[in-house]
């Protein structure tokens, strides 16, 4: 994103620091106190549903629209649903394994997790196609989640529909 926001958006790099450290504030802002609430009173399956479609929404619009103004609106949403996702992705995994599992289950959990965070360079690969091609990957991973969250988790999700 960085390079996208250097090349397309005409920033220096000292202004993309900017825009990276707004969002970590914002992130550590959500973790510590605003996601609370939002998890004692909707299901883990509803936030993670809900976090992924917002986030790939906002991708979207980072897709088709890439402007400096609507990165002042999106970076606060998107560090919000991500701070929403991390946490209820782990309530989950940890609430599917047995309980003799769950060490392993939350070491597999992280493992995933690393592997995303490795596979994250090659996405420079896919810039060399188009800057928004990472983008679009992106998208389609995030919507594609959030099909097969709903189908795993449809009677948690959509309850009165399986009544």
């Amino acid at each position: 994103m960085p390079v996208t926001w250097l090349k397309i958006l005409d920033l220096t790099p000292s202004k993309v620091g900017l825009f990276y450290a707004y969002g970590i504030v914002i992130n550590s802002i959500s973790s510590a106190l605003l996601i609370r609430p939002v998890f004692n009173r909707i299901s883990n399956e509803k936030v993670l549903l809900f976090s992924i479609l917002v986030l790939g929404t906002s991708i979207l619009f980072l897709l088709i629209y890439l402007k400096i103004n609507l990165l002042w609106f999106l970076i606060p949403v998107e560090q919000f649903m991500i701070a929403l996702i991390y946490p209820a992705a782990m309530t989950m995994t940890l609430g599917l394994a047995p309980k003799e599992m769950k060490g392993q289950a939350l070491g597999n959990y992280n493992s995933v997790k690393a592997l995303a965070y490795a596979f994250s360079p090659f996405s420079g690969v896919l810039m060399g196609i188009t800057y928004k091609m990472p983008f679009f990957i992106a998208v389609v991973c995030v919507f594609l989640s959030a099909v097969l969250l709903s189908i795993v988790f449809r009677k948690k999700i959509f309850p009165t529909v399986h009544n």
